[in-house]
This record gives structure tokens, C-alpha cells and sequence, in this order.
């Protein structure tokens, strides 16, 4: 098994010297080792510069088989394999090296065609002409440098695989249409656009390979095959979009290095380098869900299928059987072959079958080195495949899952099966007992328990981990689907240390965004969360969790607030809250102190739905909330908080409000309201509401609607019947050339 970091046993041929029989040298004198001079070196290189691309070696795929009628109708027939040819345009077969392996020698076929030469290693783009540009309606008025990025304070916890380790002390991931570079030790930040203006699908990283030069002798041949690998780390990002990009870039000088094109419609689901770093696959999204095999050094499709007809999550090469590919996603998981057939280099898959076993979604799998798969289940369990067939389902003891949820993610790492499920448990299994498991019948299942656990903080749900680069293997870097990036010490021994967070973001959507009109600062809410962040630093000076969803925020200006730390929350539940900020507190247990706490002023429930708009009116002093429930309403400030006035119902949810400005004579609010009504109210001041039975006032207060009228429906209407004519057209003018065509022949036979 070839590990990173390590020579290469089986260096791929990208080069092919001229085989010459060594004179004045025999068999025996071929094991004494011989070191290539200076001279020979430089004929070494020169031959690697020189030569054409090979797409795939030997050591990849399994050896040509002898064909034969009956080879050929067996696999015409095969049914459960699904083969998918090389497209011609992409490869022709001269440009396949084939090897013959013989008793003593390995004979290297060159093309009787040239290939066109790959580009060269030195290439790159520039970055400035590639990638997307703002877009500005007038560009003397307001050009496109206006506006520059200045900090992302974001992060896509619930992608999968969106962590990635480029070294001990920087982080990689997505964060909607740049990949963000963390330098953890310095604070350094650095943003990738992408090119087509679009989000990113996915992100994979290809490791350094050290430089290597295998010489062999074989029977007084020398043959000598020179692999170099530029002591360079690379990492591949496919984007979104029409037609997206896959954009390799270098590591750590971050230029374009390659661009590939026409691998999937819409967007890249997930990408994998293989282990020697020369191909990289890449899944596509709906709606062609392609799975498609890059020689991405020469921008090359070598292979390209249909991976699934669903959603598909993964996709991966075996780190140890060359040639060899899995793919999982919705109640499937799937393991291909890259074979060379009678008929050329085909992609074969094979479905799997669950048999007795419940369908599940396959989140994360494991190829093993003797071919098998160990992968998740949807229920926490694993599931051991061989063939193409569940050889046995494994649980804990008395039928108990390994996991309480998905098993997210599986590895083997030092002779051990570690699982990343989304519980927040890191488990370790023993390998040799699950690979050398015995099903008894069909859909029988092993109980075992893990040989070590971790469980990573309180309410983590863990997406996957990822190793750090040099040789500690305690060092590890934990995705968190809430929010947080963590670091973890996986060595299970009386010293390891405990989980620390080292960067944290929010967990889902935006719901609501503000900032303080005295501080360098800004209040962020997502999911049940409130955060505050220190602009420049992005640190986070605050943060509270609530037990329902935060769905609207507002940060209170000098005017309602003279210290401008008043913030009002709103609630999918109708509640709305009234925090300030203070000076923070220690909090009990081991949770993390923060340089200022929120703390309750007042609660109160005018909604019974969620509070959708919070908009607050500076000269009087009034706070309108507006709900999902179609009601809006209004309060008057004090210190002490919020006092109720009332409440109109408009039966419609309401989605924007806004005050008139300050300098009107009349203070209105205007209403938009999901339908696409507006209307318009005027302030409830000057008016003595009677609130001894209800505080509904709609009655009391002067109104104006308006009514937007779509129409979308129409123009659709009108394309439709514009779209019917032409095709009508279309047809009668068919249908008059093959008349007169008809009239032609008719006359040159004489019938008329």
C-alpha cells in the first residue's frame, strides 16, 4: 500500500526511454546496484520533458485479457455490470500505452500515432483574467473596484467533506463563492472567487509526492522509468453553475494551475485524487449525476458514466487497488472498475445489493486492501460488502447501533476502523475482526464493542475529520455541522487532550444581521444562536443559545439606547426578547467564556408565529414588529423596555417593513405583506386606543392598500403561444419542401 509522503513502488510511466540490451553485461551482473551518473541523470530528464502524455499505466488496470467469440458474448450479456466506453473524442486508442507483461520483461508499446503534447509543467493562468468580476451598471459612475471583500465570517458546516488540512496550521473550506484559507497560528486570511460567478460545489486536496526514480533490470535490459513529482501540493475546486469549472490550484503560491471543463451540467458534487496523484475523479450533481475520470495535468477526459439516476454524496479511488473506484448517495452505494476490454478502456459498475438488509443512505464508506468495503448505514450500524453483496451487518452488544444517528464518516488509520458518526462520537474499531467475519445466512449480523471512543463536545454533530499533515497522528481537525471546527487528540491515552474548538462559525441561514452604531461590531442570528463579532478580528465577543429559532435581530441605536448595547431578538415561536450586553461572567462547566454576555431585560409574545420584521421608528421612539400570523405591532420604548400600544391583522404573512423618514411631516409605516399587497398606516400617535378587552386597534388606525398584480403568468402565457407558433411554422415548412420535393420526382417520372 503506497502511503503519502513516501516513494512510490510503482511510479506511473510518463516518460518511456528506449529499451537497450547492456553490453558487456550478463545475467549475474545485474545485482549489483547502479547509481546513474550525472550524464545519465541529465538524459533522464531530458527524456521526462520531452515525453508525450500517457494516460494510464499497467499498474492501474488489470492486464488486456485474451479475446475470444465467447469472452465477447459473455460480456455483451452481462447484466449487472454497466460499462461505459472511453468517448472517442476525448482519447483515441493510440494514445493508450499498453504494457505486455512477459516472465522477464515489461515491453512498453509506443503509439504509432503522437498524442499532442501535454502542456507544460511551468504553465499557469492568471488568476486576475480568470476569475469572475463584479458586475456594475455603469462603470464611470461606479466602477468595479468600488467594493472589495474584506472578511468572511462565514462557513458551510453542513457540506460534506468541506474541511481540509493544507498544513499544521491552516485550514481550507468553502464559504458560498470563495474558499477561504485560515493561517490558525497568524489569523491570516485568504479568499479564492471562483470563475464562472457562481458558489462551489466541492473541494479535494492532492498531497506532496517526493521525487522518485525506480530503475529496474530484468535480465541484461535496463529499462529506466523516471517519475518526477515537483515537491508541490495542489488542491482541485469545482464550482457551480452552467457548465461549471474544476480550477486546480498550486499550493502554496495559491496561481491557477489547470482548468477542467464539460464534467458535469450544473455542479460537482464531491472530488478525489487518487493516490499517486495523477487522476482525479469527480461527481457530478443533478441532473446528470456524471462520474468522470480526469488526466487533469493534460485537461484530459479518460473516462466519464452515469454514476446514478439519485442524488449521489461520494466518491472516491482505493488507496490501495489501482484502478478501483466507489460511489454512494441516496439508498445506494456503487463500485467501479477501470478495465481494459477487447473493445479499449471501459469504466464497469456495480451496484449493491442490501438483499435482506433495509436500504440506506450511504453517507461514508472504506475500501479495504483485500477489495472489500466497509461502509455507514442511516441507523448508526456498518455494513461489510464483498462482491457486491452485504457479507454481514456490525453492531454493538445487545443489538445497540455503533452510532445514535449516521455514521458519517469511516477510515482505517494504523490497523484500526475509526467511524465519525453525527452522535459527536469518534469510535475505534478492531479491523481484523470485522474484515475476518463469517456471515452465517443472509442479513446476519456481528456484535462487537469499539476498542476506544471520544465524544466531542456537548451537541457537536460531526461531519468528518481529517488528519494533520506531518507524522503526529494525535493530531487531528474535526468538521462540526454546528458551527464549529475542532481539534482533536486521537490517541487515547492517559495524557490526550481534551477537544478544543478552534474556529467557530454559524450553524444554517442567516436570519438576521445588524450592526451597533457606536462599535466596530455586529450581531449575527442563525438557527437558535446569536453571535457577536468583532469586525476586524472576527473574534466572537458574544454568543447565547436559545432553545428556539432566532428568526429577526435589530441592534438599538444611541437614540433608543445611549450606550447602544440593546439589542431586540424575534422568535419563531412569536416571542420577542430584549438583551443587552455586559461585561461577561464565567460560565459554570467547561463552556467558554466570552468577553461579553447577553443578558435578559424582557420577554414578551405579541405573534403566534414566527416574528419575521423588527424596524424601529427614531422620532417618536416606536418599535413595529411584524409575524408570520399576518399581525403587526407596535410598542413605545422606555429604559425599562418595551411597552405595548396594539396590534392590526392583516391575515398575511408579512415580509418587509419600513418607517417614513424622519424629516416627513406624517409618520407612516408601510406594510409588504407576502401576497404582494402594501399597505400603509399612519403612526399610532395622537390616538387613545381602548385596550381593555383586546389591543387590536386595526379599526382605529387610518390605512391604504395597494395590490401588485403578477404577471409572470401572463408573459409565461404569451411565450408559450409564441413558442406554438414558430413550431407550427416550423411544420408547415416542412411540410411544403417535402411536397415539392414529391412534385419533383413525381415530374422527373413522368407522372404528371
Amino acid at each position: 500500500m503506497s502511503r503519502e509522503g513516501s516513494p512510490r513502488e510503482n511510479p506511473t510511466d510518463e516518460s518511456a526511454s528506449t529499451q537497450q540490451p547492456l553490453s558487456g553485461m550478463d545475467a549475474g551482473s545485474l545485482d549489483t546496484q547502479v547509481t546513474p551518473d550525472a550524464q545519465t541523470q541529465e538524459v533522464l530528464n531530458s527524456e521526462n520533458e520531452l515525453s508525450t502524455s500517457i494516460t494510464l499505466d499497467s499498474t492501474q488496470m488489470p492486464p488486456p485479457s485474451e479475446t475470444t467469440q465467447e469472452n465477447k458474448e459473455e460480456e455483451d450479456e452481462e447484466g449487472d455490470k454497466q460499462t461505459t466506453q472511453i468517448d472517442q473524442q476525448d482519447i483515441q486508442p493510440e494514445e493508450i500505452t499498453t504494457v505486455n507483461d512477459n516472465e522477464n520483461q515489461d515491453i512498453v508499446e509506443k503509439p504509432e500515432r503522437e498524442s499532442p503534447p501535454r502542456l507544460p509543467d511551468t504553465f499557469y493562468y492568471e488568476a486576475e483574467k480568470i476569475h469572475a468580476k463584479p458586475i456594475t451598471t455603469n462603470e464611470k459612475t461606479f466602477p468595479e473596484n468600488t467594493l472589495s471583500m474584506f472578511r468572511s465570517f462565514a462557513y458551510d458546516c453542513h457540506k460534506r467533506g468541506n474541511l481540509h488540512i493544507l498544513d499544521n496550521k491552516t485550514v481550507m473550506f468553502v464559504a458560498a463563492c470563495v474558499v477561504e484559507i485560515i493561517d490558525l497560528s497568524s489569523g491570516e486570511h485568504q479568499y479564492i472567487r471562483t470563475t464562472g460567478g457562481y458558489s462551489i460545489g466541492a473541494v479535494v486536496v492532492r498531497r506532496k509526492i517526493i521525487n522518485s526514480l525506480l530503475i529496474i533490470y530484468c535480465f541484461a535490459i535496463l529499462q529506466k522509468k523516471t517519475k518526477v513529482h515537483p515537491n508541490r501540493q495542489y488542491f482541485a475546486v469545482g464550482e457551480k453553475g452552467d457548465m461549471p469549472n474544476i480550477v486546480i490550484y498550486e499550493y502554496p503560491s495559491l496561481r491557477p494551475y489547470r482548468i477542467l471543463k464539460t464534467g458535469t451540467q450544473r455542479s460537482y458534487a464531491y472530488l478525489d485524487f487518487n493516490t499517486e496523484g495523477d487522476l482525479l475523479a469527480s461527481l457530478g450533481s443533478s441532473p446528470d449525476y456524471m462520474l468522470t475520470i480526469w488526466d487533469w495535468r493534460d485537461e484530459k477526459i479518460l473516462l466519464r458514466s452515469k454514476a446514478s439516476s439519485q442524488e449521489v454524496f461520494k466518491v472516491s479511488f482505493s488507496k490501495d487497488l489501482k484502478g478501483h473506484l466507489t460511489t454512494s448517495g441516496i439508498g445506494h452505494i456503487k463500485f467501479w472498475k477501470m478495465a481494459r476490454t477487447f473493445t479499449g478502456l471501459k469504466l464497469q459498475g456495480e451496484l449493491g445489493r442490501f438483499g435482506r438488509t433495509e436500504i440506506s443512505d450511504i453517507e461514508g464508506y472504506r475500501e479495504l486492501p483485500d477489495g472489500k468495503v466497509i461502509s455507514g448505514t442511516e441507523w448508526g450500524n456498518m455494513l461489510l460488502w464483498d462482491g457486491g453483496l452485504i457479507q454481514i451487518e456490525v453492531c454493538r452488544k445487545k443489538g445497540k447501533p455503533c452510532h445514535n444517528g449516521a455514521v458519517q464518516q469511516v477510515l482505517l488509520h494504523e490497523s484500526d476502523v475509526f467511524t465519525v458518526g453525527e452522535d459527536g462520537y469518534v469510535r475505534v474499531w478492531d479491523f481484523e475482526t470485522i474484515d475476518t467475519a463469517e456471515a452465517i445466512d443472509e442479513g446476519s449480523k456481528m456484535e462487537i464493542e469499539p476498542l476506544n471512543e471520544l465524544r466531542v463536545g456537548t451537541d457537536s454533530k460531526l461531519m468528518g475529520i481529517k488528519r494533520g499533515v506531518v507524522d503526529d497522528m494525535s493530531l487531528w481537525f474535526a468538521q462540526d455541522a454546528k458551527g464549529n471546527i475542532w481539534k482533536l487528540d486521537l490517541t487515547f491515552s492517559k495524557n490526550s487532550v481534551d477537544p478544543e474548538v478552534l474556529l467557530s462559525f454559524t450553524s444554517g441561514a442567516v436570519t438576521g444581521l445588524d450592526v451597533s452604531s457606536v462599535y466596530h461590531t455586529f450581531a449575527c442570528s442563525a438557527s437558535n444562536t446569536i453571535r457577536i463579532y468583532n469586525i476586524f478580528t472576527q473574534e466572537v465577543l458574544s454568543q447565547k443559545t436559545f432553545t428556539t429559532g432566532v428568526t429577526s435581530l435589530k441592534w438599538l441605536p444611541t437614540v433608543f439606547d445611549e450606550k447602544s448595547d440593546g439589542i431586540l431578538v424575534g422568535f419563531s415561536d412569536g416571542v420577542v426578547r430584549y438583551l443587552k450586553l455586559r461585561s461577561g461572567i464565567k460560565p459554570s462547566g467547561t463552556e467558554k467564556k466570552f468577553e461579553f454576555d447577553l443578558r435578559m431585560i424582557q420577554v414578551l409574545k405579541p405573534h403566534t408565529k414566527a416574528v419575521t420584521f423588527i424596524t424601529l421608528e427614531v422620532k417618536n421612539q416606536w418599535i413595529a414588529t411584524g409575524s408570520a400570523d399576518g399581525t403587526v405591532f407596535f410598542f413605545n420604548f422606555t429604559p425599562k423596555g418595551l411597552n405595548p400600544i396594539g396590534f392590526v391583522n392583516m391575515k398575511e404573512s408579512i415580509t418587509f417593513m419600513t418607517w417614513t423618514p424622519a424629516q416627513y411631516d406624517k409618520t407612516r409605516l408601510l406594510v409588504c405583506l407576502k401576497n404582494g399587497a402594501i399597505h400603509e398606516y399612519e403612526g399610532p400617535g395622537g390616538i387613545k386606543f381602548d385596550t381593555s378587552t383586546s389591543y387590536l386597534i386595526e379599526t382605529q388606525l387610518p390605512v391604504r392598500i395597494f395590490r401588485f398584480r403578477s404577471i409572470k403568468s401572463r408573459l409565461r402565457h404569451e411565450e408559450e403561444l409564441e413558442r406554438k407558433r414558430k413550431e407550427e411554422e416550423e411544420r408547415q415548412r416542412k411540410l411544403e419542401e417535402e411536397r415539392r420535393l414529391r412534385g419533383i420526382e413525381k415530374k422527373e417520372k413522368g407522372e404528371y
